[in-house]
């Protein structure tokens, strides 16, 4: 062969090589962008060689040299699998894919996707595998997260007490969670997929629920409350807020619906109208107040029992309206705080809008609205029916002076001058007829005791207008008839006492002050009682205290009737009377009223 008929062939088998090597290199290219490493494993060496073409740092060959050292980086989970690869990739021509977890040199987890196919010996026998191999990590590690986020969503929707539904752009249910299908009336999901979700609601909120779809679809949100009627054929109520799902392109696809049951939130608000209707037409007042102390709620009767406009009552404090919070707070707290165990009551001045004072009773309980204490009173106006029975008791207590004053200017000063004129008479037969002086005498002692009875009876009638000194005197005189009864000690103690005290008040305050006397006599088996009376700032004091065994506290909540009826008198003068265990032993019963409302100066 000539060298001009050789060099033809060479100059192709040149253009053939640079042809295979431009291959090579796309392969090379295509491999770097695809972060591809090649390899070939030798089966009689157990050698892996990474294809110069592949990217640097990647790959099988990265982890191991042979394919025994690679073995043991994968993962024990995976070996089997990578195993039976091998073996189904040497026994038969094709290409097997698997894919394999890795642990790095680097102490890291890789993922690998790995395409392999087996390469043949001159004879013909299988000699190893030539493969592609691509690191997967990032792309498992968004696939792992996805299932992950997944499988909360799907948690998420099987637990929430809403109804969440994807419906398409014909509003046929896509998706449904266990509560909405509980809502349906069914369990079974297939049911109720593909389904019209109009045709679940009643026919006269039909339309509003397919105008509400329209609004969705045309990239809108709204919120719907609609009836709707279940499988089962119960009606209930939902209320619903829908946006619209967007699909990659950002064309809208369908409708996300978020419904709650509020058939019983809805119930409960007719009941809470008819209650408000209720609350309206009554003829007391009723008030809620919060932990804080705070109106939260006023009916239109308490706000005109107060004089004061629609509304305007609410967030005020419960104490603003007291007309003598000195005296009625902290009495009002302990009401309230004993209302926790049973319902209570207590009669209170408030303050109305024009200045003047309104007494009122109020009866209070506690409730617990959303997980907080209020407190509930209804409030009864008795101004007008205690100025009635004030006027009523005054009428009576200046009748009982009349009557003591007829008995002890007439009556008894009548009895005083038959008493001399007989006495006069006795000394004269002592001188004239000394048999007859005995039963003249006899005579003078019954007229006698007649003049003391009258006087007790006056005295009873009107034990403070009899006393020169008023009530301080009548006191001093109670105390001084009681002592030593029965072993027990009885004083008085009074300073910076006005000398005058209006009538009424002064009969009420004695009156309270005889009761209680009474009271820890026949019940406290005391040694000593002290009663006091004072003027302290603006206010007058009266306090009965006594040693005593003392009331249970279960006797102090039932107050007998003479506790109610020195409540009733306290009440009558606009006056405080707390009743209460001692400090060591025994009850104190104290009263507290204004001094400024009733008392008056002496003149001169």
């Amino acid at each position: 062969m000539s060298a001009a008929e050789v060099e033809p062939g060479a100059a192709g088998r040149d253009d053939r090589l640079a042809e295979l090597q431009r291959r090579v290199d796309l392969l090379g290219a295509a491999l770097d962008v695809a972060a591809t490493v090649a390899w070939r494993w030798e089966v009689a060496t157990d050698v892996i060689n990474m294809e110069p073409q592949s990217p640097a740092g990647t790959g099988v060959s990265q982890h191991a040299r042979t394919m025994t050292e690679f073995r043991l980086r994968v993962v024990p989970e995976d070996r089997e699998m990578l195993e039976q690869e091998i073996r189904a990739a040497l026994a038969a021509d094709g290409i097997r894919r698997i894919e394999i977890r890795v642990n790095s040199a680097t102490g890291s987890l890789r993922w690998y996707v790995t395409s392999m196919r087996r390469y043949l010996d001159a004879q013909g026998r299988p000699a190893g595998l030539l493969g592609a191999s691509r690191d997967a990590t990032l792309r498992k590690q968004y696939e792992l997260t996805l299932l992950r986020n997944e499988e909360w969503l799907r948690s998420i929707l099987a637990i929430v007490p809403q109804c969440i539904a994807v419906l398409d752009a014909g509003q046929r249910l896509q998706l449904v969670n266990r509560t909405g299908l509980a809502m349906l009336e069914t369990e079974d999901v297939a049911s109720v997929l593909g389904r019209d979700m109009a045709s679940f609601a009643t026919p006269e909120h039909r339309d509003a629920f397919v105008r509400l779809h329209e609004q969705v679809m045309a990239g809108a949100t709204g919120s719907l409350e609609f009836e709707i009627v279940g499988l089962g054929g119960t009606r209930r109520w939902l209320e619903g807020h829908a946006a619209p799902l967007r699909d990659s392109d950002g064309v809208i696809g369908s409708m996300l619906a978020v419904m709650r049951d509020v058939t019983a939130r809805r119930e409960v608000y007719a009941r809470l109208q008819v209650q408000a209707r209720i609350l309206d037409t009554m003829s007391e007042g009723v008030g809620v107040m919060d932990a804080q102390g705070t109106l939260r709620f006023a009916n239109p009767a308490f706000e005109d029992m107060l004089g004061r406009r629609r509304g305007s009552l609410v967030g005020e404090s419960g104490r603003t309206l007291l007309a003598y919070p000195e005296l009625d707070f902290e009495r009002a707290a302990a009401t309230m705080r004993e209302a926790r165990e049973r319902p209570e009551s207590i009669e209170l001045r408030l303050r109305h809008a024009d200045g003047s004072v309104r007494l009122a009773r109020v009866a209070t309980t506690i409730v617990v609205l959303d997980d907080v204490e209020h407190w509930i009173g209804v409030i009864q106006d008795i101004t007008e029916r205690t100025t009635l029975e004030r006027g009523i008791i005054d009428a009576a207590e200046r009748e009982q002076e009349r009557i003591s004053q007829d008995l002890h200017d007439g009556l008894g000063q009548e009895l005083t001058g038959i008493a001399l004129m007989l006495k006069g008479m006795q000394n004269q037969l002592e001188r004239e007829s000394p048999p007859s002086v005995k039963e003249l005498g006899q005579i003078l002692d019954l007229v006698n005791e007649a003049i003391d009875g009258t006087r007790a009876i006056a005295h009873g009638l009107s034990p403070v207008a009899i006393e020169r000194g008023g009530l301080a005197e009548a006191l001093r005189s109670l105390a001084e008839r009681s002592d030593d009864r029965a072993g027990v000690r009885v004083r008085f103690r009074c300073s910076k006492w006005p000398r005058r005290l209006e009538l009424s008040v002064a009969t009420h305050l004695y009156r309270i002050a005889q009761e209680a006397l009474a009271n820890a006599l026949r019940h406290g088996r005391p040694r000593e009682v002290r009663i006091s009376l004072a003027v302290t700032g603006d206010n007058v004091d009266l306090q009965i205290v006594d040693d005593g065994r003392g009331l249970s506290p279960q006797a102090l909540r039932a107050e007998g009737l003479g506790f109610r009826i020195m409540r009733y008198r306290a009440n009558v003068i606009g006056a405080v009377l707390r009743v209460e265990p001692g400090k060591a032993s025994g009850t104190t019963v104290a009263v507290t009223c204004r001094r400024g409302a009733f008392t008056q100066e002496a003149s001169g």
